[in-house]
């Protein structure tokens, strides 16, 4: 699953790997949900299903756990707004309340093409 503030560009990251498109303007993926792709990894097929979160709002709404069967968690923050990057510990915190103790976190800084406000030494910070 993809989260992160709006437009940090998680639907972009999603359009980009799944579909191999690229948008230069912010777009919401709110046709669906959730994309799948299907690729080899060391002799295995493995199908991904990746949920942008804008499904997330709709199932909060409902009362129900999104996290309780996600696998992996893409955390993204724009690194040319460092609010967004102030915003991941929160995320982290709702991950480990909600998701599954074996899931695995990955921190994604969109957006290298323009000017940085969050330096690598600040990401490698968060993330360890």
């Amino acid at each position: 699953m993809l989260i992160g503030e709006p437009g940090v560009g998680k639907t972009s990251l999603i359009l980009k790997w799944v579909y191999n498109e690229w948008k230069e303007t912010s777009i919401n993926f709110l046709e669906h949900d959730c994309a799948q792709k299907r690729f080899l990894m060391d002799d295995n097929q493995l199908d991904v299903q990746i949920f942008d979160t804008f499904g997330l709002q709709r199932l909060r709404k409902v009362n129900i756990n999104p996290f309780q069967h996600i696998q992996g968690f893409l955390v993204c923050f724009d690194i040319n707004k460092h609010q967004t990057f102030d915003n991941v510990p929160k995320l982290i915190q709702e991950i480990q309340r909600y998701g599954r103790d074996d899931c695995v976190v990955v921190f994604v800084g969109t957006k290298s093409d323009l000017d940085h406000e969050v330096s690598l030494e600040e990401a490698q910070k968060m993330a360890s």
